[in-house]
């Protein structure tokens, strides 16, 4: 897969018109990091969000319906709300990005869109064959684990144990994101993503159906189209190793997402 270099990449976003790179805010910067493995969020209040840099209530940020959306990203000290960081235009989201300690990591992940967007018109059952037989043996592994040590598949020790504590002779069993048909994690169904694209969330059931989530590490992009169109939800999973919401509702995103990328 080719790279665009950091420098072409901002020489071709500065070409873009209204971009108006210097009248976006940055990112909050917490004082400390926090001390916690994981983060939940529960409710509305556990979020401060923003619209094209500017504070706003949380009833006018589903209002608006942003085409992109930030979450996480920032070192937030324990307790206080994590950022949310709305975009009403493609161009703004663009212009933060490129100014954000993340700009490589997006860069890659649109690059590796365009990439998979050269396969959208093609039949794909090679590729729908072999991701479901990779998502058949990351439940495998997970249901596995879970009768081993009588755990629920949602328990966080579970997860735990098939991430950071798997076995060092082995992969490990999950290296994801989780999507769940209900809110709260219920699993009925749900997915274990490993990292890679999958531009077509209904290949797997699972199309308009996610409604909380958790993260393993990294960057992950909920998109509200196939092929990954649409508004979009970047998960930026730093400095928390762990994320997880309990209701993508609270983002405007609940029954939305119809292609994922991590």
């Amino acid at each position: 897969m080719f790279k665009i270099h950091r420098s072409a990449w901002l020489v071709s976003l500065l070409l873009l018109p209204s971009l108006a790179i210097g009248q976006e805010r940055a990112l909050p910067e917490g004082k400390t990091p926090s001390a916690t493995e994981t983060r939940g969020y529960d409710s509305p209040d556990d979020f401060r969000f923003h619209l094209d840099g500017r504070e706003i209530g949380h009833a006018e940020f589903l209002r608006a319906d942003p085409v992109e959306i930030v979450v996480g990203g920032t070192e937030v000290p324990e307790g206080e709300p994590m950022p949310v960081l709305g975009f009403s235009t493609e161009e703004g989201f663009l212009a933060w990005a490129i100014r954000s300690p993340h700009a490589d990591g997006i860069q890659d992940f649109l690059v590796r869109i365009k990439e998979a967007q050269r396969y959208e018109e093609e039949r794909n059952q090679d590729a729908i064959d072999r991701q479901s037989e990779i998502l058949r043996h990351t439940e495998e592994g997970m249901r596995r684990l879970s009768a081993t040590h009588g755990l629920d598949l949602n328990d966080r020790a579970l997860l735990d144990i098939a991430t950071d504590d798997s076995n060092p002779l082995v992969d490990p069993v999950l290296k994801s994101v989780i999507l769940y048909n209900g809110q709260n994690y219920a699993c009925n169904p749900c997915r274990w993503l490993p990292t890679l694209s999958f531009p077509n969330l209904g290949w797997f059931n699972m199309n308009n159906r996610a409604s909380s989530y958790r993260q393993m590490g990294g960057i992950a992009l909920l998109c509200d189209r196939t092929w990954f169109r649409g508004p979009r939800v970047w998960f930026i999973a730093f400095p928390i190793p762990f994320f997880q919401i309990n209701d993508l509702g609270i983002l405007g995103f609940d029954n939305r997402a119809s292609s994922i990328i991590h």
